[in-house]
């Protein structure tokens, strides 16, 4: 991963979305990017080899933590969880219910 990033707290709800169906745990934190590149090339958002998210942007963070988390089905609903964190409960049970 290149560029400069700061280490962020996952939002509110995020961890309830995820404990809905399993999966593996959310990690407690994100790095937020203004420009992130990989190997050089330009990316939205990319999980690093400690299992860390990085991202520019609130949808490349709902990508980064379904992919860490296993739950790659369930990005939509994690990224509306970002944009309307009291959308949690809603998304959480729509998760549990499949």
């Amino acid at each position: 991963v290149e560029g400069a990033g700061v280490r962020q707290a996952l939002p509110a709800g995020v961890a309830e979305v995820l404990g809905a169906g399993g999966g593996a745990d959310a990690p407690g934190e994100w790095v937020e990017h203004d420009t992130l590149r990989v190997d050089g090339a330009p990316v939205e958002w990319w999980v690093d080899a400690d299992d860390v998210p990085h991202a520019t942007h609130l949808a490349g963070l709902a990508c980064a933590l379904a992919q860490v988390t296993g739950r790659w089905a369930d990005r939509w609903a994690l990224e509306a969880v970002l944009v309307d964190p009291s959308r949690a409960g809603e998304a959480g049970l729509d998760l549990a219910l499949g």
